[in-house]
C-alpha cells in the first residue's frame, strides 16, 4: 500500500469519498430547507383558510366529516349537533 501511494502522486484536494459526502450533505440541506419553506407556506395557507369560515360553518363541516368516518346512530348525531350548537 505504501508503495502505491509513493508511486501515485495526488494532484487534487479531495478524495472520492469526500466529494460524495459533500454532495450528500448539500442535497440534504437543500431538501431540509425546501421542506421548511413548503411547510411554512402550507401552515400560512391553512391559517388563512381557517379564518375565512365562521365557526358554525366549520363546526358543521367537522360534524359531516365525523359522521362520514364513524357510524353514528341518529341519537348520537343529535347529541353531537346539540353540543356544537351550545358553543
Amino acid at each position: 500500500m505504501v508503495e502505491v501511494l509513493a508511486d501515485c502522486a495526488a494532484n487534487y484536494d479531495h478524495s472520492g469519498a469526500v466529494v460524495v459526502a459533500i454532495v450528500f450533505v448539500s442535497v440534504f440541506i437543500v431538501l431540509i430547507l425546501g421542506d421548511g419553506v413548503l411547510s411554512g407556506i402550507a401552515i400560512v395557507a391553512a391559517v388563512r383558510q381557517g379564518d375565512q369560515a365562521p365557526d358554525r360553518v366549520r363546526l358543521s363541516k367537522a360534524i359531516d366529516v365525523i359522521t362520514s368516518l364513524v357510524d353514528l346512530t341518529p341519537q348520537e348525531h343529535n347529541v353531537l349537533v346539540a353540543a356544537t350548537n351550545r358553543l
